[in-house]
């Protein structure tokens, strides 16, 4: 039987929904973030359920040929999942998602899905962005993503799918809350 904080070594099979890596051990499924399949990876067991259990990637011990180094330097927020596989590979593992879906969800087993369309810029394409602000520790607002699954704030900086001019329009609301003394709703949950 798992146990939180075992540390184990397993090969993963595919993707969940979210692009999480998908291993299977002792007939319990666990998710491990920032894993893809085909790989042999180290983790440790970070939450256990009756069902399955969440390990934390860390060591990838057999790569994927689709691995490569992530562009993205906010790593922990959440925005970017699948930034650590190569492009074409991300498109062939939301056609599984979505035919996964089908599968375990509408129990729809043969249903023709159309290729993920490509798009022709991934890097600066989004046309909206809405970020959270916050006060941090320091007692200095924080405007960014929440880091995924929580609500701690991360500072965004050079965010590789927004548009170069972000950064810009973070700083001049930072300044002009500062200048202003404008106050930031403090949620008890952000930034514990």
């Amino acid at each position: 039987m798992l146990k939180k904080n075992d540390t184990l070594i397993c090969d993963i099979q595919r993707c969940g929904y979210s692009g999480e890596g998908i291993a299977q051990i002792e007939g319990l499924i666990i998710f491990i973030e920032g894993a893809l399949p085909e790989e042999k990876v180290e983790i440790k067991i970070i939450k256990t359920a009756k069902s399955y259990a969440v390990g934390k990637l860390l060591k990838v011990i057999k790569s994927s040929k689709n691995r490569k180094n992530p562009d993205c330097k906010n790593s922990r927020c959440g925005g970017c999942q699948l930034d650590h596989a190569v492009y074409d590979y991300q498109l062939k593992i939301k056609e599984n998602i979505i035919s996964s879906s089908f599968r375990q969800n509408a129990g729809i087993n043969e249903i023709p899905i159309n290729p993920v369309i490509r798009a022709q810029n991934i890097r600066n394409y989004r046309n909206k962005v809405i970020m959270p602000a916050g006060i941090n520790a320091d007692g200095k607002i924080e405007i960014g993503f929440f880091a995924l699954r929580s609500h701690q704030i991360v500072n965004i900086s050079g965010c590789v799918i927004q548009p170069a001019i972000t950064d810009a329009i973070i700083n001049s609301i930072k300044e002009c809350f500062s200048e202003n003394k404008i106050s930031v709703y403090k949620d008890q949950a952000i930034n514990k």
